[in-house]
């Protein structure tokens, strides 16, 4: 540790410095006390307070600062932030008000350093109290803060997706491609203009209802097995159905009639 300022030359500088160093700003919490949406930008208190004339005081507030998330030129990562939210704000090393405006390289327009008039927030900041519960030590997560809702990757190459209410995915074309499917369900809806579904072993375990709702439903399979009652209001185009064990492309049915009575047995269908 450095030795305390002896002389009045060394007190005088001590001061001069230290006087500096408290405008000097880098990184504080700070709570959201208003959210700009559409231009991405929030009023934010410091929740650190500062020594002023002996006295701890609050910071000023911090108006207009600019929320940024995560992204790149092609991606982005966002998450929807509200009043009271925790946020991290840090203060550029210099001025920044010429280049929020267009990006670029940029001359600073002031030789300010450091301070809260450049600050920007993200959304990294949150005390202990307030820590995400339930975080698996093997895994990576996309969750909601309760855990009931999330997209999990394992080391194992695997991706979870679990939700508490509801999954939609909305498309003008999904493809899935697997070896093997198997769904388990209460209910699945499925409305389309097309439905291809190619897989070498499909599976469906339904609880309650199976509706699909489109233009056409292509399926195409080794083996499609459907369990239960099955309520068909469209023309099927199949080689072969089996129903309860009898094969619709070869069944005959047998038949019984009279003056004079007989019986035989009808073609295959044509």
């Amino acid at each position: 540790m450095a030795d305390k300022p002896t002389t009045p030359l060394e007190k005088v500088i001590q001061t001069a410095i230290d006087s500096a160093l408290k405008e000097v700003h880098t990184c504080l919490p700070a709570v959201v006390t208003r959210v700009n949406n559409s231009d991405q930008l929030i009023d934010a208190q410091v929740t650190i307070k500062r020594k002023l004339a002996g006295e701890l005081v609050d910071l000023p507030l911090l108006v207009d600062v600019p929320l940024r998330f995560m992204r790149s030129k092609s991606f982005s990562m966002t998450i929807p932030i509200e009043v009271d939210d925790h946020v991290m704000i840090i203060c550029a090393e210099r001025s920044i008000d010429t280049w929020l405006e267009g990006g670029g390289i940029k001359n600073p327009s002031d030789i300010r350093k450091f301070t809260l008039s450049d600050a920007f927030a993200i959304p990294f900041m949150y005390s202990q109290n307030e820590k995400i519960s339930g975080i698996p030590d093997d895994e990576m997560q996309i969750r909601t803060n309760t855990g009931l809702t999330r997209i999990s990757f394992t080391e194992d190459e695997t991706i979870r997706i679990e939700a508490d209410k509801s999954v939609d995915v909305i498309a003008p074309k999904v493809t899935v491609t697997s070896p093997d499917i198997d769904i388990v369900s209460q209910d699945i809806d499925v409305s389309s203009t097309e439905i291809d579904v190619k897989s070498t072993n499909m599976n469906a375990l339904l609880a309650g209802i199976l509706g699909v709702a489109a233009s056409a439903v292509n399926i195409t399979a080794a083996a499609t097995t459907l369990t239960g009652a099955l309520n068909v209001s469209v023309q099927i185009v199949t080689p072969s159905i089996i129903i309860n064990g009898i094969e619709s492309k070869n069944h005959k049915h047998y038949y019984t009639w009279t003056d004079p009575g007989g019986s035989g047995l009808t073609g295959i269908p044509q």
